[in-house]
């Protein structure tokens, strides 16, 4: 027993003794890392003047670049905010575009001629028209479209035909403006010969008499219940109409139609191959065409053989008591 407590005594004794060499060792380390941080806090006011200026003037530098690229961000993201504003403007822009008249009203079949005319005899009546449709056909409408049908089938013969697309109903259109062409060379006349985008319909063409002249007469006839002449203002209407005509048949012969916006408009494929039945009926016309486009390369070999329209215009006035 004495001798255990003995051990015990020692063994405490020498914990101890550790415990003070660790502290001692722990104060002379703390000791020294202050001495250390000491002197370089001491140091650092002996710096170099010099040294000083070129740190401050370095820092300086880097504040001016930082606001410089703080600026040009602020720039930059103004034009962003500049170039969002254009593009919804734009947008806005093509928005009232596709609400015109002609986008809401005539998107599918193109602007017509008696558009253009009925808009200067009364705007209202063609505000109407758009609206509500056309009016039930009054005895005079009946006459004036008995009388076109006549005249027609006097130079034409018409044929029943399917159209089983777009494409096809252009097709058609333009093989009949061709057709139509061939007749005023060969026989001096044709009529209801139709036009191309815009929508109408000459009621006829002749060609001159006379070998000075070679520039074809265009001919609008209109019919009329009473056995009197029309007022100036129907007479008005009627040279617009006339005009109008002039206009289209000389663009067309020059060459100025756009096929590129004629086919975006109606949102016609040039390429897609027509109906079996419209491939036979171009071929026996003379004009063999798989597609659209084949057919539009024989419409504008055809105008390009036309010559203009004559400046003089002729009204022709049909009195019919049915």
């Amino acid at each position: 027993m004495p001798l255990s407590s003995s051990l015990l005594a020692d063994h405490d004794l020498l914990a101890r003794f550790f415990l003070f060499v660790r502290a001692a060792v722990t104060l002379c380390i703390e000791s020294a890392l202050a001495q250390s941080f000491v002197t370089l806090f001491e140091r650092r006011k002996k710096i170099d003047p010099q040294l000083a200026l070129a740190l401050k003037v370095s820092m300086e530098e880097e504040r001016v670049r930082q606001e410089a690229a703080a600026k040009k961000r602020a720039q930059d993201a103004t034009k962003k905010h500049n170039n969002n504003n254009n593009k919804k403007k734009k947008k806005k822009k093509k928005s009232r575009l596709s609400g015109s008249l002609v986008n809401r009203f005539r998107r599918k079949s193109g602007l017509f001629v008696t558009d253009i005319t009925a808009s200067e005899w009364c705007e209202k009546q063609v505000d109407l028209l758009f609206q509500y449709g056309k009016p039930k056909a009054t005895r005079a409408m009946k006459a004036d479209t008995a009388r076109h049908a006549k005249l027609e089938q006097e130079v034409i013969q018409r044929v029943q035909v399917q159209i089983r697309s777009l494409e096809d109903k252009w097709a058609i259109k333009l093989m009949n403006f061709i057709v139509g062409a061939n007749q005023l060379f060969f026989d001096g006349m044709t009529r209801e010969l139709p036009c191309v985008w815009v929508v109408g319909v000459i009621d006829e063409i002749r060609m001159p008499i006379e070998e000075t002249s070679r520039s074809p007469l265009l001919v609008d006839t209109k019919t009329r219940v009473r056995d009197t002449f029309p007022s100036e203002p129907q007479r008005r209407n009627g040279r617009l109409q006339l005009m109008c005509y002039k206009y289209l048949w000389d663009n067309l012969v020059a060459g100025n139609l756009q096929w590129t916006q004629f086919f975006d408009f109606f949102a016609l494929d040039r390429y897609s191959p027509l109906s079996d039945e419209i491939i036979e009926m171009t071929a026996n016309s003379g004009c063999p065409s798989k597609t659209l486009d084949d057919m539009v390369k024989y419409f504008r070999n055809a105008c390009s053989m036309l010559p203009l329209a004559d400046k003089e215009l002729l009204e022709a006035q049909h009195f019919s008591s049915s």
